[in-house]
């Protein structure tokens, strides 16, 4: 069963953050079997029962599953073979991270990405772009929209525990935005430079 997840929106909303984060969970969360893996002198492509996460954010030469065999390359400088990095994409044990797919110079690039989906050589992939996901592709699609000025003290409870800069953070986000509504990605940002001990800015 494919399983394709495609997150799109303007510039500057957080797709790539928000993809970055999920990458950084599955890795944290398969950490303690990769390390036994690798470690392993019987390792083999073939024997992994987890997903591997590989984050593509650059362009490639020609073909997305040579690239991504590429960046399957362990420590110890093994390389799956092509059939393997097949096997691996197709049963869904390499999850393919496609950052920024609308912005890749290549048209060939969203073609490769598309086709790749639909004739199931990659049955687990997320996608992040500034353009809707195709119509004749099954993904399930989720759009990054500004957050309105009157969620933000919401937004900011569900990061900082004390209440007391809940409201002094929303305050300073709120101001960050001379309109009615704010990218979540400054949101993120200003939470994150509170949170390290640093002062919110007047302004974007």
């Amino acid at each position: 069963q494919r399983v394709g997840l495609w997150i799109f929106g303007d510039g500057g909303g957080g797709k790539t953050t928000l993809e970055l984060d999920l990458d950084q969970r599955w890795t944290e969360l398969k950490l303690d079997f990769w390390q036994k893996k690798l470690s392993s002198r019987r390792f083999s492509f073939f024997s992994v029962s987890a997903r591997v996460p590989v984050f593509v954010d650059e362009e490639w030469p020609s073909d997305i599953m040579g690239h991504v065999r590429n960046r399957l390359q362990t420590r110890g400088g093994k390389i799956p073979t092509l059939k393997m990095t097949r096997h691996l994409a197709s049963t869904g044990r390499v999850l393919l991270i496609v950052d920024a797919l609308s912005e890749r110079r290549s048209k060939q690039a969203s073609d490769q990405i598309e086709e790749a989906f639909l004739s199931g050589q990659f049955s687990r992939l997320i996608v992040t772009s500034r353009v809707e996901p195709p119509s004749r592709i099954p993904f399930k699609s989720y759009q990054i929209e500004p957050v309105s000025l009157e969620k933000i003290p919401k937004l900011v409870s569900g990061y900082i525990a004390a209440s007391d800069d809940v409201g002094e953070v929303a305050s300073a986000i709120t101001n960050l935005s001379p309109g009615k509504q704010i990218l979540p990605l400054f949101v993120i940002l200003s939470i994150d430079l509170h949170k390290s001990g640093q002062r919110i800015p007047n302004s974007i």
